[in-house]
C-alpha cells in the first residue's frame, strides 16, 4: 500500500515539471531547425524519464542482448515484443538505446501530456473498432518506419497480465512485413507483477530479453509463418514460474 501511494504521489508531483523540461527545449530545436538534435534530446530525455518511473516502483530491471540491436542509421526496425503489463512500454523506453515509437490504441491520444510525449515519439495511433482506420494507421508506420522511425509493435493484441503469452495475431504483423523492416524480437517478463497482479504498483524483478534479429521477410513469407517464429523466439526466454 505505502508503494502504492508513494508512486501516485510522486508521478503526480513531477509530471507538469517534467513535461515543462520536454515541451521547452523541443519548441527551441523546432524553431532552430535543429532536427536531429531534436531528435537525441527527446530520446535522451525520455529515456532518464522513464527509468524514473520504472524506479518509483521500486522493481528491480535487468536487460539482456542489447548487442542485438541493429544500427537505426542503416537499417528500418522494428521491434515485436510480448505484452504483459502497461508497464512493457516505459520498460523499452527506458532501456531500448534509440528514440522508438509504438503503435497504440487512439484513446490514449486524448490525454494531453500523454499526447504531447507520443508524438515525439513518433506513435501511430489506432482506431481498433474501425478497418479503416487501421488501414491508415499500417500506412502510416510503414512510413514512419521507412523513414528511420522505429516502432514497437505489441501483436498478442492486448496484456496477457502474466507470464503465459496470448498467440500472436498475424494481421498484427502486416506494418512490419509492409515496410521491409528488421525485426527484432523481445521478451519480458514479470512485468505483470509490478502492476496487474494485484492492480496496484509493487516492486518487482523484471527481465527484458533482446533477442536477435530476423531480416526483412520475403515476399513468399506469409504472416502466419512470421507470427509462428516470433512466438517461438519470444516464448523460448519466457521465465516458467
Amino acid at each position: 500500500m505505502l508503494r502504492n501511494l508513494f508512486f501516485y504521489t510522486m508521478f503526480s508531483l513531477t509530471l507538469v515539471p517534467f513535461y515543462l523540461a520536454l515541451v521547452v527545449p523541443v519548441w527551441i530545436l523546432r524553431v532552430l531547425k535543429k532536427k536531429e538534435t531534436e531528435k537525441r534530446f527527446v530520446k535522451r530525455f525520455s529515456l532518464y524519464y522513464f527509468r524514473f518511473v520504472m524506479k518509483l516502483t521500486g522493481s528491480r530491471i535487468s536487460v539482456e542482448g542489447l548487442e542485438n540491436l541493429p544500427d537505426p542509421s542503416k537499417h528500418s526496425i522494428c521491434l515485436v515484443s510480448n505484452h504483459q503489463s502497461y508497464f512493457d512500454i516505459l520498460l523499452i523506453e527506458a532501456y531500448i538505446p534509440f528514440l522508438v515509437g509504438f503503435v497504440a490504441k487512439k484513446e490514449l491520444g486524448r490525454l494531453p501530456v500523454l499526447r504531447t510525449w507520443m508524438k515525439e515519439l513518433g506513435c501511430v495511433l489506432i482506431d481498433r473498432s474501425s478497418s479503416r482506420s487501421a488501414i491508415e494507421a499500417i500506412g502510416k508506420g510503414v512510413e514512419s518506419i521507412k523513414n528511420g522511425n522505429p516502432l514497437v509493435l505489441f501483436p498478442e493484441g492486448t496484456r496477457s497480465r502474466s507470464q503465459k503469452m496470448n498467440t500472436i495475431k498475424p494481421g498484427s504483423l502486416k506494418l512490419a512485413i509492409r515496410s521491409r523492416a528488421v525485426i527484432v524480437p523481445i521478451t519480458v517478463n514479470h512485468s505483470y507483477r509490478i502492476y496487474e497482479n494485484q492492480s496496484r504498483v509493487k516492486a518487482a524483478d523484471v527481465s527484458m530479453v533482446v533477442h536477435k534479429p530476423l531480416y526483412p521477410p520475403s515476399e513468399e513469407n506469409t504472416s502466419r509463418v512470421l507470427a509462428d517464429k516470433l512466438q517461438t523466439i519470444i516464448e523460448s526466454a519466457l521465465i516458467k514460474d
